[in-house]
């Protein structure tokens, strides 16, 4: 009898406390309170979703020139970049060192050659021991005696003034950065032609869009936390200013394509005032109209308080930018459709 009555007391007062419970849970549930924050006063950066396009072309390539023998040493390495003067490799022991010019030396060089690569060759050797040659396309005595004091400098012991183009390799750009060394110590030589470096790989038909409603001007495109400087100019059409930024965003995603793409934000430089709401603030109607509920009092006065807004862009803490036109000290309903419905934007 004892056990029947403690079971029902403990049936009656779960009832209790469950039903206690969901009535107190009831009280505690907001139903469609309205909450209200400041509008913030920001820099506006039109800030938007923008897309990075270029074809890749691959790296162009150091040919070797016409120097047989075994390679003794290499001191090119990925990461350099070359301009002219650095030594490549060595075969037994004389070195190969990089020029740029637009002129190619192809063959000996003595006295009595004339030709736009003995001019090559003149420069070449002013930049390498500071002489002073004329680069007049004749190898006359100075140039000679020059070639000389280069053939003593790499170790020949019976200079002969005779210049060979086997020394040096011509690069394919002024500025060559080496992806790829392709010579190896121990090796043969190798065979005129064939590669001594692969450099990384280039841009072409580098384009840039977005839906920014930003004006002219300076912008950034931010991909991956590195900056593209960009501009935006009076008709609306984006500009790269900077290849080799867009190349270091760009070629991360390359691989082995030939076409890439790459999305990230853009934003001006020199931001304008504007205004910052949160963006479940902002009410999109079935016309596509934009507005917010604000007010300047403590509470919401339904849609008498609809004010329509201008989106600018999107800050990068979620914040809708906004052109100024909220009144000072305005507050905005950050719950709009449950606090409103649908509601319909007033006419600008």
């Amino acid at each position: 009898m004892l056990v029947g009555v403690l079971v029902i007391g403990a049936v009656v007062a779960t009832w209790v406390l469950v039903r206690g419970s969901a009535s107190d849970l009831k009280e505690l549930t907001p139903q469609d309170r309205a909450v209200l924050v400041p509008v913030q006063e920001t820099t506006v950066d039109f800030s938007a979703p923008a897309t990075l396009s270029a074809q890749v072309a691959p790296g162009r390539s150091i040919p070797a020139p016409p120097l047989a023998g075994t390679v003794t040493g290499v001191e090119v390495a990925p990461g350099d970049v070359l301009s002219g003067e650095e030594k490549l490799y060595a075969v037994d022991g004389v070195p190969v060192v990089a020029y740029s010019d637009e002129g190619v030396l192809f063959r000996p060089l003595s006295r009595g050659d004339r030709g736009p690569d003995v001019a090559t060759a003149q420069r070449f050797l002013n930049s390498l021991l500071d002489a002073d040659l004329d680069d007049d396309g004749v190898f006359g005595t100075t140039t000679r005696s020059a070639v000389q004091d280069y053939e003593r400098r790499i170790g020949v012991q019976d200079p002969t003034g005779v210049l060979d183009p086997g020394w040096f390799a011509h690069l394919p750009t002024e500025s060559f950065e080496v992806a790829e060394v392709d010579v190896q110590a121990g090796a043969p030589a190798p065979a005129a032609g064939q590669p001594v470096a692969t450099g990384t790989a280039s841009l072409a038909d580098v384009t840039m869009t977005s839906a920014s409603a930003g004006p002219a001007g300076e912008y950034e495109l931010l991909v991956r936390g590195e900056a593209v400087p960009v501009e935006r100019a009076e008709d609306g059409s984006w500009q790269v200013t900077d290849l080799d930024a867009a190349a270091s965003v760009v070629l991360a995603d390359a691989g082995a394509v030939d076409q890439v793409s790459v999305t990230g934000q853009v934003r001006l430089l020199d931001g304008q005032a504007g205004q910052a709401v949160p963006a479940a603030a902002i009410i999109t109607d079935s016309t596509d109209s934009t507005c917010v509920a604000a007010t300047t009092s403590s509470t919401i006065d339904g849609a008498s308080d609809l004010a329509v807004v201008e989106v600018l862009g999107s800050s990068v803490d979620g914040l809708a930018q906004l052109r100024p036109t909220l009144p000072e000290g305005a507050r905005v309903l950050v719950n709009p459709v449950p606090v409103l419905g649908d509601v319909t934007c007033p006419s600008s």
